[in-house]
C-alpha cells in the first residue's frame, strides 16, 4: 500500500467517536494524561485547522467534548502520527487553541502513533520549556506487537 492509498486514520477515528463516542474516552485513558473531570455525555466531532502560511497544510481532527450538564469541560482532540512530521506537529498548538475558543474548555493533544519512535517524537517535538507536554502520545501497538507479547 502506498502513502497515497493510505486510508485517513483520522477520518476513520472520527467514524468510530461519531458510533462509539465513549471510544475517545478509552484512547485517553491509556495515556498519562490528567484525570478526566466528572461529565454525562461525549459530544464527538471534528475541527479543522490550516496553516496561514502553508496552505496545503490542512486537517481535519477528531474531537470529543465531555459534556456535563450540557456544558462543555473538557475535550480530547485527536491526531494520528504515522511518523515524526515537523508539518503535521507546528499545526497542534493552533488547533488545541481553536478548539479551547470554540467550547471554552480545557483540550488535551492525544496523538496516536504507530511504532515507539513516533511516540518519542512527538513527546519530544511538544515539551514546552517546564511546563511538560502538550501532546499525550498514544502506542498503537502493531500485529507484531501483539504476536510478540503472546510469546
Amino acid at each position: 500500500m502506498t502513502a497515497s492509498d493510505d486510508p485517513d486514520l483520522n477520518q476513520i477515528l472520527a467514524y468510530l467517536f461519531e458510533f462509539r463516542p465513549e471510544s475517545a474516552v478509552d484512547f485517553y485513558k491509556r495515556t498519562l494524561g490528567q484525570p478526566l473531570p466528572e461529565f454525562d455525555i461525549v459530544d464527538p466531532g471534528t475541527i479543522r485547522i490550516q496553516s496561514p502560511e502553508r496552505p496545503e497544510l490542512d486537517r481535519k481532527l477528531p474531537l470529543a467534548i465531555l459534556l456535563r450538564d450540557g456544558d462543555p469541560v473538557y475535550g480530547m482532540l485527536f491526531d494520528v502520527l504515522r511518523g515524526a512530521s515537523d508539518d503535521q506537529a507546528m499545526l497542534w498548538l493552533p488547533a488545541i487553541g481553536s478548539a479551547q475558543d470554540s467550547y471554552q474548555c480545557p483540550v488535551a493533544l492525544v496523538v496516536p502513533c504507530l511504532d515507539r519512535a513516533t511516540a518519542k517524537w512527538a513527546l519530544a517535538y511538544s515539551k514546552w520549556e517546564d511546563q511538560g507536554c502538550y501532546a499525550l502520545p498514544l502506542l498503537i501497538p502493531s500485529p507484531e506487537d501483539l504476536i510478540g507479547a503472546k510469546r
